[in-house]
């Protein structure tokens, strides 16, 4: 296309500039999504793994198997590795953003009042998202009369 003028050589520029700045927006957007993709990558297969360490953590509940114990221990150090974490609310303020209430038992103690009082299955998160949310007794404080 053959320039004219200051006023064609200006509205070249203008479509240039507006082309690399649509441009650097891709590559910025493609990083982002490979990004995601890579954290997300072996989301699967860790959840299926959580149903393990669950299955390892009834298991020491009702046996003193150092063998075993170890093998769990390794298999939470390369979980680890990858990204999870177990998210441990006990004693905090119950929020439905953070688990799942499954039963609300009387409680003595006001401070305990809309409290976890025990967690019942934990929860974990993967690079910062959670995968799975805890379940959770939440205390009620009932007044005596």
């Amino acid at each position: 296309m053959p320039v004219n003028s200051d006023k064609d050589l200006s509205e070249l520029e203008d479509r240039y500039k507006r082309l690399y700045a649509d441009f650097e927006n891709y590559k910025k957007r493609i990083a982002k999504q490979q990004s995601e993709m890579e954290s997300r990558a072996g989301e699967s297969i860790i959840k299926d793994l959580i149903e393990v360490l669950d299955d390892f953590d009834s298991y020491f509940e009702h046996s003193d198997d150092s063998g075993v114990e170890l093998i769990a221990k390794k298999l939470g150090k390369i979980l680890s590795s990858h990204g999870l974490r177990q998210l441990s609310p006990d004693g905090e303020e119950f929020s439905p953003e953070i688990a799942e209430a499954i039963q609300v038992v009387d409680v003595d103690d006001p401070d305990h009042d809309g409290r976890i009082v025990q967690v019942v299955r934990k929860g974990y998160t993967l690079n910062g998202n959670i995968i799975r949310y805890p379940k959770v007794i939440v205390g009620k404080h009932k007044e005596v009369d």
